[in-house]
């Protein structure tokens, strides 16, 4: 017959083997700049007021806008650099930044032909879409998402 003491170490090498053993990485919460970074960008859904009138644009399926979106596409680097690909496939060097310390605002400028400078409001950014609200002059408003691309 075991003595009290041998079962309870048998108890706890018994517990012990039966423990969870974690051996994985915990992941790494990337920050807002590195979700950014991590891939190439493309527009998937816009709406459009211009003067009062809403159009929409879904990529693969409605598009009333007048615009092609289905060409843009934007890559941030990490420098703050990056490129932006207009709706005519035309690829600008850009410079991006956050505005705000909050990073729900931006400033994205892309260079000439066309050199403009975009304002990103209500910024929101996720592991794999970005949403972005920009006025352009008094009577124009462009709500977009954008989904990262796989390369």
């Amino acid at each position: 017959m075991a003595s009290l003491g041998s079962l309870i170490a048998l108890t706890f090498l018994m517990t012990a083997a039966c423990s969870k053993n974690d051996s994985t990485t915990p992941t790494k919460v990337l920050t807002k700049p590195e979700i950014l970074a991590r891939k190439p960008w493309q527009v998937t859904e816009v709406w459009r007021n211009d003067a009062g009138v809403n159009t929409h644009y879904i990529r693969g399926g409605t598009n009333n806008t007048g615009t092609a979106y289905d060409n843009i596409h934007i890559t941030f680097n990490a420098d703050g650099t990056g490129s932006y690909t207009d709706e005519n496939g035309i690829v600008h060097s850009a410079t991006w930044q956050f505005s705000t310390s909050d990073m729900r605002n931006m400033t994205f400028s892309i260079s000439n032909p066309g050199a403009t400078t975009f304002t990103w409001n209500l910024v929101e950014i996720t592991d794999g879409s970005f949403v972005s609200t920009t006025p352009i002059g008094s009577n124009f408003l462009l709500s977009s998402r954008y989904t990262q691309v796989n390369n």
